[in-house]
């Protein structure tokens, strides 16, 4: 029977404040509770999908989709600064031929 069977029908936490017990150290703040074990875990989870996240997320802005250089849709835009920037550089590029 493995340490993950065991821990099945044995309270781990339990066990481990008993052990100490019994061999006389004082287990106040030593044994971690089962809520922060939890609360431990929970937090590297959120980190890792945080880390993913962000992978993911440098990996769509590099996408090619979002280079205006190979998506000439992306020039035309909505918004009136980015349209004034085009054209200022339509007329510079114009200038220049």
């Amino acid at each position: 029977m493995g340490p993950e069977v065991l821990f099945k029908y044995v309270n781990a936490d339990e066990v481990a404040k008993r052990f100490a017990a019994s061999v006389g150290v004082d287990v106040l703040n030593l044994v971690k509770s089962m809520d922060e074990v939890q609360g431990e875990e929970q937090r590297q989870m959120q980190k890792a999908e945080q880390l993913e996240l962000t992978k993911q997320q440098g990996q769509f802005a590099s996408a090619p989709m979002n280079d205006p250089s190979k998506n000439p849709k992306l020039l035309e835009s909505n918004d009136p600064e980015q349209r004034e920037i085009q054209q200022q550089q339509g007329t510079e590029e114009a200038a220049t031929i």
